[in-house]
This record gives structure tokens, C-alpha cells and sequence, in this order.
């Protein structure tokens, strides 16, 4: 008769060998797997060796073009704002650098920087924006100048702004006193809604508004509505706006995505979307003479751009 000592020896030699099975079977497994992740280790070092010598390729491509855009930019658009009297518009987060490098470009193309105006974060805040609309419509305006009737402070705001900064293409329209354009321009400094070098600025006849990234939080599309307002308000009071800022702006909440999503704006103002390149500061000079005796059009890199440039096919 089989004792418990025999079903237990029994027992356990079947667990060790089911134990020195897999000990073994996970030896060869694992030999094989090794191998494999080796193989495959090798393989994306060398895939990421290739990708970082592309990358290092095209960064230098992008800043030889860079610095061949800057060196012609100055030739690209002699003449082509010669007499013209622009009016340069900072929006809030507007790259210093960008908006300089655009005034050199204006003055480069014959034309006369009258002013840049730098908005405030106060301006396009909606909770500054019942403030804004009570200043704009507390009497301030130049005798015979009517403001829009809207409860959006960025339109009435903007309204004034261009009546004051703005010369009329035409010639025989109504035009502020210059003590009257410093009277609207002086309330808006003392609130510190923007800030203007030279302060008593001559009207323009066309201007630039300069972007930068998109605005953040709950109220960010207000906030890049408030701008866009601006730049639709100087368009219809002057002959020519081109709103120009990097790629950033052109998604999301971004100042030149939003004009370029709205039908009505996109036929009215000309945009950019490199304004970080030399070549997209060059495009915005030519755009902007284009806008003086044509229509609006869309320029840069993003896919919903026309063109890189004024006269470039689409890339």
C-alpha cells in the first residue's frame, strides 16, 4: 500500500520539475529576447543619429533662408511704401524684436513710422472692458465724429482709436483737430491702456498691428476679439491694415487664426504668420502695399495661408 510520504516525494518531484522547466525554458526566452530589444536598441540609435543630422540639416537651411531674407529684405521692398505714413499697433505679447524689425523694413520701403502704439493687457481685458466702452463713449470723441452703437467695448474703443490715429482715404471725410486727437489719445494713456512713442503722433494712412501668441485662459478669445476690432476699425477708417505675428497666432485664440476664420474679416485685412522669419517681415512691408491697391490676402507657412508672399505661389 502506497504511504503519504510516497504521494508527497511524488508531489514535489513533479513541482520541481515543472520548476526546472521553466527555469529553463525562461533562460532560452529570455537569451532570444535580449537579443531582440539589442537588435532593436541598435537600430533606433541609429534611426535617431540619422534624424538629428536631418534636423541639424534643416535648422541651417531655415537660418541661411533667414539670413539671405534679411540681407535682400532691404532691397525686396525699396520704394514700396515711399510717402506712405504707417501707424505701428503692438498687441499685447508682441514680440519687441519683430515689431522693430518691421519699423526697419517701413522705413526701409520710403515710408514714415508716425507712431507705435503699444495696447496694454488692461485694453483687450474684459473685466477693463465696461471702463473702456464708458471712456469711449463719455463725450471724448472729436465734435462730428459718431461712434458705433454696440455694447462691445473693443468696436466703440477701436471706432475712436482709428478716428483719432487714422487719416480717411478719402480726402474730403471729416478729420480731428490735433487737440482733439491728443485729448483722446492722452485719456487713454492716463488709464494705462497703451502707451504711444512719439505721443503726439500725425494720422496714418495704413497700419500694422503686430501679434504674438495666442492669450491664454477663459477669456483668451475675447481678448484677441478686442484686438481684431482695432485692426477692422483702422481699416475701415484708413486705406490699408495687414496684421502680422508668428505661427503661434494663427492657432487657437491667436489674433491672425481669428481674422483668417471669419469670412468678412479675411476679405478686409491682409495677414501674416511668420512675422518671426525675416522673410515673413519682408512679406508683411509687401503686403501691405499690396492692401493700398488691391484686396486683402492671407501670407506665411500655415496651411490656410495663399501664399509665403505678395506674388510667391503657394508652397
Amino acid at each position: 500500500m502506497i504511504d503519504f510520504r510516497y504521494h508527497l516525494v511524488s508531489i514535489i518531484s513533479v513541482f520541481l520539475a515543472l520548476a526546472i522547466g521553466v527555469v529553463i525554458g525562461t533562460t532560452a526566452l529570455n537569451g532570444a529576447v535580449v537579443g531582440d530589444l539589442r537588435h532593436q536598441v541598435r537600430d533606433l540609435r541609429g534611426d535617431k543619429s540619422t534624424l538629428q543630422k536631418q534636423a541639424r540639416s534643416l535648422q541651417g537651411q531655415v537660418a541661411h533662408g533667414n539670413d539671405f531674407a534679411a540681407a535682400i529684405g532691404p532691397a525686396a521692398v525699396a520704394g514700396e511704401l515711399t510717402g506712405q505714413r504707417v501707424l505701428v499697433v503692438a498687441a499685447p505679447g508682441a514680440s519687441a524684436s519683430d515689431t522693430a524689425a518691421v519699423r526697419n523694413l517701413i522705413t526701409d520701403a520710403g515710408g514714415t513710422v508716425t507712431t507705435q502704439l503699444a495696447l496694454s493687457a488692461a485694453y483687450t481685458d474684459p473685466n477693463h472692458a465696461t471702463d473702456l466702452q464708458q471712456y469711449a463713449a463719455s463725450g471724448i470723441a472729436p465734435a462730428g465724429f459718431t461712434l458705433p452703437k454696440s455694447d462691445d467695448a473693443g468696436t466703440v474703443a477701436g471706432a475712436l482709436l482709428a478716428d483719432v490715429l487714422m487719416a480717411p482715404a478719402d480726402a474730403k471725410a471729416k478729420r480731428p483737430t490735433d487737440a482733439e486727437r491728443q485729448a483722446v489719445l492722452s485719456g487713454f494713456i492716463s488709464q494705462a491702456l497703451m502707451s504711444l512713442k512719439p505721443e503726439t503722433p500725425a494720422p496714418a494712412g495704413v497700419a500694422v498691428v503686430v501679434a504674438g501668441a495666442p492669450p491664454a485662459g477663459a477669456t483668451a478669445a475675447a481678448q484677441s476679439h478686442t484686438v481684431t476690432a482695432l485692426a477692422a476699425a483702422l481699416q475701415a477708417r484708413g486705406r490699408a491694415v495687414v496684421v502680422a505675428g508668428p505661427a503661434a497666432s494663427d492657432g487657437g485664440t491667436g489674433i491672425v487664426g481669428a481674422i483668417r476664420q471669419s469670412p468678412a474679416m479675411a476679405q478686409q485685412l491682409s495677414t501674416v504668420d511668420n512675422i518671426d522669419a525675416s522673410s515673413g517681415q519682408v512679406a508683411t512691408v509687401l503686403a501691405l502695399k499690396e492692401r493700398l491697391g488691391g484686396p486683402a490676402g492671407q501670407y506665411g507657412v500655415q496651411a490656410d495661408a495663399d501664399a509665403t508672399a505678395p506674388g510667391a505661389a503657394v508652397q
